[in-house]
């Protein structure tokens, strides 16, 4: 939420539904097995469009999502997964 806040998806969270669809989904990624990680990680990326009224907003949470916990050597997804 913190991240959420940071970024200025606050009221796209309160008023879109694809918005709050987005951020469950990348908070649910580490419920995920290691090897669903990636492929699920795509698929929440993908549910970004062109018609989202908050896609920059919501792109710059998929990027965080992208460089701080997926690609960061001390996470990764396989210290990412329960």
């Amino acid at each position: 939420m913190k991240r959420l806040k940071k970024i200025g998806l606050t009221n796209a969270y309160r008023n879109e539904e694809t918005t709050r669809e987005e951020f469950r989904c990348l908070l649910a990624l580490p419920l995920l097995a290691v090897t669903d990680i990636d492929l699920r990680f795509k698929e929440v990326t993908a549910m970004v469009t062109e018609d989202l009224l908050s896609k920059t907003q919501v792109e710059k949470l998929c990027r965080y999502v992208h460089e701080e916990w997926r690609t960061k050597n001390s996470i990764g997804p396989s210290r990412l997964s329960v």
